[in-house]
């Protein structure tokens, strides 16, 4: 790499295309400079867990907190996100390329419902010495959280998994985002945050001190301003034709679009909502906006079939495979 060392990936795709992406290269620029000499060492130490928007509504931030806790991952740095456009895509930009437009509707629907949180933990296991060596991870933090993490589908989630024990609805509505490596953490508060506040949460790196309970106080504070959802596809959809009768009596078209949708899920089957969005707008009625994004969750096919990601996930993609073998 022509911005860092090659500690930060084993990757070799990812290391060309990052030596060029503008994120990473102006978010490395901190990190060098706010934790010098101890760059290398602190950095490998930290994983990152971005809550998702549907953690606040769903309340998971706490569970998922006591899962790190547990596995030994001690926060030390948080920061409430208000996600953008740009960022809710600039973030997945090397992943997106095979999404469906679909999907990125979604996305647009999603991202700017309520605020996200950035968690950054400590790996006990790298750098406390009463811990057996054989509870070591082999290359980093974020490689550790990232074998914990379970995959993006549920039907695939193990039982000792970060997802499973969130209790993941469906594909979309996953609750977490971990940073795969210390180049993608690099390169994520480069999207996430400005300079200024990346170099406060470069600092809170740098001092490691427990910051559980005011991690927790953030969650209970985000809690307080916006309502719980169930995040459930049915109740969502029943909720969403109840407030649609006013509107729509004298037409067959609304129902008949949500029995399709309904049919559709019940079949496991993707189904086009974007109709439903614009019958939305039309309307006068309230339309709680966590329904319409729960039905497109659950509706969206996810990737364009037969495209790969410019970039895939260690545990998926073969460049990996020697290592995890070892």
């Amino acid at each position: 790499m022509r911005n860092s060392e090659s500690w930060l990936t084993r990757s070799e795709r990812k290391r060309a295309l990052y030596d060029d992406d503008v994120y990473f290269r102006e978010s490395i620029k901190d990190f060098t400079e706010v934790l010098g000499l101890d760059t290398q060492k602190r950095t490998l130490a930290i994983a990152e867990v971005l809550f998702k928007p549907e953690s606040v509504v769903g309340r998971r931030i706490d569970a998922g907190i006591d899962y790190l806790v547990e596995h030994d991952f001690v926060p030390v740095a948080f920061w409430p996100i208000e996600l953008t456009r740009h960022m809710a895509k600039e973030l997945w930009r090397y992943q997106f390329n095979a999404a469906t437009l679909q999907r990125l509707c979604y996305v647009d629907l999603w991202y700017s419902a309520c605020p996200a949180v950035l968690i950054l933990v400590r790996d006990r296991r790298r750098d406390d010495g009463d811990l057996p060596r054989t509870l070591l991870p082999p290359h980093s933090a974020a490689d550790r959280l990232t074998r914990l993490k379970g995959e993006a589908n549920p039907r695939n989630h193990r039982q000792h998994e970060f997802r499973y024990r969130l209790r993941q609805p469906c594909t979309l509505l996953n609750f977490v985002h971990i940073s795969d490596e210390p180049a993608e953490l690099v390169r994520d508060l480069g999207v996430l945050l400005p300079s200024a506040e990346r170099r406060a949460l470069i600092g809170m790196i740098a001092h490691a001190v427990d910051r559980t309970a005011d991690a927790r106080n953030l969650a209970t504070e985000l809690y307080s301003r916006h309502a719980e959802h169930d995040l459930n596809f049915s109740s969502s959809l029943t909720r969403i034709r109840n407030s649609l009768k006013e509107t729509f009596t004298s037409t067959h078209c609304v129902s008949e679009l949500l029995d399709s949708m309904e049919i559709a899920h019940s079949r496991g089957l993707y189904y086009a909502w974007e109709p439903l969005v614009q019958l939305v707008a039309e309307s006068s009625d309230t339309i709680n906006r966590w329904d319409l994004i729960t039905v497109a969750a659950h509706l969206t096919q996810p990737c364009i079939p037969g495209v790969a990601p410019l970039l895939m996930s260690p545990l998926l993609d073969p460049e990996y495979r020697s290592d995890a073998d070892n």
